[in-house]
């Protein structure tokens, strides 16, 4: 009875021109951070009967979730090829490396007065070889990213602390204990 509920209400709605329904969206919590402030508002004002539903997870976990029906869509990076689902590239994502100034003097030995080219114009992932890091925990898709592009270059980077806490990252960073992507 609830289903013909929820049924007939759409296709009243749906006579009325209006949009209903409900939308599950996944997304990992840094790209929610940065995305859903801005487009929330237009999206809300546009769709304002369609029940929206955020699920924050890793990419790999929302990949399983929307194979099971359980999200509509998520916005995530390298994700697997699946022929069944679909793919649309929204964007290309720029990679940093946050580093303190005395941190690549004395880490990645880069020199002084080097610094500042570096930081106008980025580093070069083979200058970060043997570079201690703050990676995200195994599992993360960001991680592939960036060990894909190190086996590439045949780089060590050494992984001193694993979080995927991106506030805990830019701590330890900041006190110039590692570099993090």
């Amino acid at each position: 009875i609830k289903a013909m509920e929820i049924s007939l209400s759409q296709q009243i709605s749906e006579i009325r021109g209006e949009t209903v329904g409900e939308l599950r969206i996944g997304i990992n919590t840094v790209r929610a951070r940065i995305l859903l402030p801005k487009i929330l508002a237009q999206y809300l004002e546009k769709y304002p009967k369609v029940k929206t539903s955020f699920y924050i997870s890793d990419t790999w976990v929302l990949s399983e979730m929307l194979k099971d029906n359980r999200i509509d869509l998520f916005i995530g990076v390298e994700t697997e090829s699946n022929k069944a689902l679909n793919r649309i590239k929204i964007y290309d994502e720029d990679i940093y490396f946050i580093a303190t100034r005395e941190f690549l003097i004395n880490k990645a030995n880069i020199p002084n007065d080097k610094i500042d080219c570096y930081l106008e114009d980025g580093i070069s992932l083979m200058s970060l070889n043997n570079v201690p890091t703050i990676r995200n925990l195994d599992g993360c898709s960001f991680n592939f990213i960036i060990d894909r592009n190190i086996k590439k270059y045949d780089i060590q980077l050494p992984e001193v602390i694993n979080t995927s806490d991106y506030d805990m990252q830019i701590e330890f960073t900041g006190n110039s204990l590692t570099g993090a992507f």
